[in-house]
């Protein structure tokens, strides 16, 4: 493993052994799952670890991940051990496992509570992933805490807090401040892409997602965007060979996500470029069945019907995704779409209309018009 840079020799005698950075963020990215008989194994140690009050022989590696796992779990821990870089560790581990947002809240209330204790870098590197997580909650309480946090940061989170309560506007002005600021230039660029693919404004999109897909070829969400930009173009059939190239490099990831992106993805080439909804309909209802958990398949299924006149496939993504909405934050404005285009296929189109013109008003005036057209069409 180390001399195929796995992993890696770190401490100033190469004491300690550690998986390559590039290897342990893919992982984390993918979200790939340790086998069971090996998370059995680490949850008795676990157990073993907390259970005995002897910890003096442990190894210091074993010491930090147990107290970690311990945190995560939110297990009682020795007060000894109890410092913040391993709160502050767990917080981000738990903010990108994604399902425990109410536990890296719970533990950064816990930290600033003491902030005084704190180094001012560690205090802001906890409010940074307790403004992340209330963002993703669409907590309204983040915009008190995120003016404890300066620089180009402060202008990242609340760009990212608006484009998730629909805010397109404000999320575009706040993101384009951060653009030439190295620390977070990287994270806007992404971010400031899926605000334009939000609204439909592809061409917008365009270079960004390209410039980000060739500066990191490995990452499906950048491969991703930059299909989505490329399939939605008004030249898409003329790419065709582009896109067929960019589902492959999603499958050659070699994780879930990745190929559930590229299910979806070779439902959207059969449907918008090779004209063959039925085709795309059987491809994506593949998707659906094969990631029964995910939203996303269902979404393009019920897009994909929406713009091929499909009322029925149209009607049950609906309701399969209003049912999914009672358990998770889906996206508002994309209900309302589906609600309007429903309403406009079944000959109602005022309704429809109205409904967009009073539930639509964040997105850009260009962005809501377009979509109006696009109801009058279907």
């Amino acid at each position: 493993m180390l001399s195929e840079s796995i992993c890696d020799y770190v401490g100033i005698e190469r004491e300690f052994i550690r998986i390559n950075d590039v290897i342990r963020d893919f992982v984390r990215r993918n979200r790939l799952e340790m086998p069971k008989q090996f998370q059995g194994k680490l949850k008795n140690h676990l157990n073993t670890f907390l259970s005995d009050s002897n910890t003096y022989d442990r190894d210091v590696s074993d010491v930090l991940y147990s107290m970690k796992e311990g945190i995560k779990a939110g297990r009682v821990v020795p007060d000894a051990y109890l410092i913040p870089s391993h709160l502050l560790n767990s917080m981000r581990e738990l903010y990108e496992e994604r399902g425990y947002l109410d536990r890296v809240i719970e533990l950064a209330d816990r930290l600033l509570e003491k902030k005084h204790l704190l180094e001012k870098t560690v205090e802001q590197d906890v409010r940074y992933y307790l403004c992340l997580s209330l963002a993703r909650k669409k907590d309204d309480r983040l915009l008190k805490e995120v003016q404890e946090i300066h620089g180009p940061e402060h202008n990242f989170l609340l760009g990212f807090h608006y484009r998730l309560q629909g805010r397109a506007n404000d999320a575009i002005s706040r993101f384009e401040k951060c653009l030439n600021e190295p620390i977070v230039s990287n994270r806007a660029k992404r971010e400031l892409v899926q605000v334009y693919l939000s609204i439909e404004d592809y061409n917008a999109a365009s270079d960004l997602a390209r410039n980000n897909y060739e500066s990191n070829r490995r990452n499906p969400f950048h491969i991703q965007a930059y299909f989505n930009t490329v399939v939605n173009s008004s030249n898409a059939s003329k790419q065709h060979d582009l896109l067929v190239r960019l589902i492959d490099e999603m499958r050659s990831v070699r994780s879930d996500i990745a190929a559930q992106m590229a299910d979806i993805a070779q439902a959207e080439l059969l449907a918008k470029c090779e004209n063959n909804y039925s085709a795309a309909a059987d491809a994506i209802d593949d998707a659906v069945n094969k990631y029964p958990d995910a939203h996303y398949p269902l979404i393009s299924k019920a897009f994909l019907a929406a713009h091929n006149s499909d009322l029925d496939r149209l009607k049950s993504a609906r309701n399969k995704l209003e049912e999914m909405s009672r358990k998770r934050t889906l996206s508002e404005e994309m209900l309302i779409r589906l609600n309007a285009y429903i309403l406009a296929m079944e000959g109602k189109i005022h309704e429809a209309v109205t409904l967009a013109e009073n539930k639509l008003k964040r997105l850009p005036d260009h962005a809501r018009k377009s979509f109006i057209r696009k109801l009058y069409e279907v």
